[in-house]
């Protein structure tokens, strides 16, 4: 774990340092807030590619923001399970307080909160509005007493790639105000940004695409027709999904791996450990090549 501080700045992309402006400026008099997911290069330098705002139920006050807990829940699990996304940091709004920094109790928090996870760094967001403009500064945590420091943001200009995917799916709530205005302390990033290959792999996986989650339901739908206890769908550690299915007193697992539907299915029926292979023949329709694949397989 770090216990210092090597790096004092921040990418971003334009798309989302518009959106922190965008939704600290739907209330300038009351505190909002939000999550910062995207993930962390090699050398520890924070890269935030998915802005989240305040959810329908969470709680502004004056000098308080609570968010709403099940929408963080609903809109995180997809950044991070269909998009390989990390939670990487959290923004709320001091608004016309004039406190650009964290507080005393902000500082508390997000030290309690990395020290409980586990983190090593860990990045805040402050915003604050004058007249018409916003101005966001962040600022980088690591586990190591009351440490953190200001940083300085290095922008991306254009959409991110995380919000050209999701964009107004999965139910993402947007700002209410229209046009960004923002001051903030930033340099134009001139680098290559590499992103790494576990967030490659999990957007490639074929699950990643929301509309082959109506076709695994009519799979598994298909399957409890054909005489099995139960059909069950479960991910593991590495994003794949696979099911379970029960059927005369033995189990049978049936993996999805990273190149499937290209790739065959892996069978394990797990009572003897044994694997049976058939011919796995893709045609174009997931749902077809499986349910043919499986009878083949049960015979």
């Amino acid at each position: 774990m770090n216990s210092t501080i090597n790096n004092t700045t921040v990418i971003i992309y334009q798309s989302e340092l518009e959106y922190l402006s965008r939704y600290t400026l739907d209330y300038p008099n009351i505190e909002t807030g939000g999550q910062l997911f995207g993930f962390w290069k090699e050398d520890g330098t924070p890269v935030v590619t998915f802005v989240i705002g305040p959810g329908e139920k969470a709680n502004h006050e004056h000098s308080f923001f609570q968010q709403d807990i099940e929408y963080l829940e609903k809109i995180g699990s997809v950044l991070t399970t269909y998009h390989g996304l990390k939670h990487i940091g959290e923004w709320h709004s001091h608004h016309k307080l004039g406190l650009d920094h964290p507080s005393g109790h902000d500082a508390a928090n997000i030290q309690n909160k990395v020290d409980e996870y586990g983190f090593s760094q860990f990045l805040l967001c402050i915003g604050t509005v004058a007249n018409i403009t916003s101005s966001i500064t962040p600022y980088i945590f690591v586990n190591s007493g009351n440490n953190y420091t200001k940083a300085q943001w290095s922008v991306i200009y254009g959409m991110s790639p995380s919000r050209e995917k999701i964009g107004r799916s999965e139910n993402v709530l947007l700002p209410k105000t229209e046009i960004a205005h923002y001051s903030v302390d930033k340099i134009d990033y001139s680098g290559v940004l590499s992103i790494p290959d576990t967030i490659r792999k999990v957007e490639s996986y074929w699950f990643s695409n929301k509309s082959n989650h109506s076709v695994l339901k009519k799979v598994v739908d298909e399957i409890n027709q054909l005489g099995v206890e139960a059909c069950r769908v479960f991910m593991d550690d590495d994003k794949h999904v696979f099911l379970e299915i029960s059927k005369n007193q033995n189990k049978i697992k049936i993996l999805f791996p990273d190149g499937f539907p290209q790739e065959p299915p892996i069978v394990e029926f797990m009572q003897c450990g044994s694997d049976k292979k058939c011919d796995w023949k893709y045609d174009g329709d997931i749902y077809n090549s499986f349910i043919t694949y499986y009878k083949q397989l049960i015979k």
